[in-house]
Formats: structure tokens, sequence, C-alpha cells
């Protein structure tokens, strides 16, 4: 029996966005998850699990978004927490759902 990686992560992934279902969602990523993202899912999969918006977490909008649920898959770096400090103090978007990417994968809602 072999595993099949690229199917785990996806099915994660997959699980990750339906957690937070209904509404329109803004997907956040790192320069690191963005390219996990990018191998195992196409533009059309995201948009039908309602993913109409794909930010970097670097890019901090200067509108406010607030139709949109945020789902934040990142690494647990210094940096990426700073920066997702500053997107929570501008309540940009209307909800927050924040995952981590560890060695052991783990994801919680806020």
């Amino acid at each position: 029996m072999t595993l099949d990686v690229s199917a785990v992560v996806k099915e994660y992934i997959w699980k990750m966005l339906s957690d937070c279902s209904g509404g329109m969602k803004a997907f956040i990523l790192d320069d690191f998850t963005i390219n996990i993202v990018s191998v195992v899912f196409s533009q059309t999969e995201l948009l039908q699990a309602e993913v109409f918006l794909v930010e970097r977490l670097q890019h901090i909008p200067v509108k406010k978004l607030q139709h949109f649920k945020a789902v934040c898959f990142v690494r647990p770096t210094m940096k990426n927490c700073e920066k997702l400090c500053e997107h929570l103090k501008r309540h940009i978007y209307g909800e927050y759902f924040l995952c981590e990417l560890h060695s052991t994968t783990r994801c919680t809602t806020n």
C-alpha cells in the first residue's frame, strides 16, 4: 500500500476550507503554504470551496472586506505571527479561521 501525500494534503486543506462553511472566503497564505496549495488545488477547485480571494499574508488590504471569511493557513514563524496580528488588529475580514502548518499539522478556529 502506498501513501499519496498529495491526496492527504488536499483532503486536509479541503477539510480546513469546509470547516468554515457558508459564505465567501479569502484564503490567506504565506510564501511557503501558497506553494503547497498551488500544487494540490486548481483555481476551479478553490472556487468550488467558495474561495474567491487568495492573498499573501504579507499583503494587508487597505479596504475592509467584512463580507469575506479569512482562512489563514500559515507557518508559525515570528514574522507570520506579526503579520497575522496586523490583520487581526485592523479587522479587515468578517471572521478569521487560523490554521498553522507544523510537522504534525493541526487546525484551530477562532
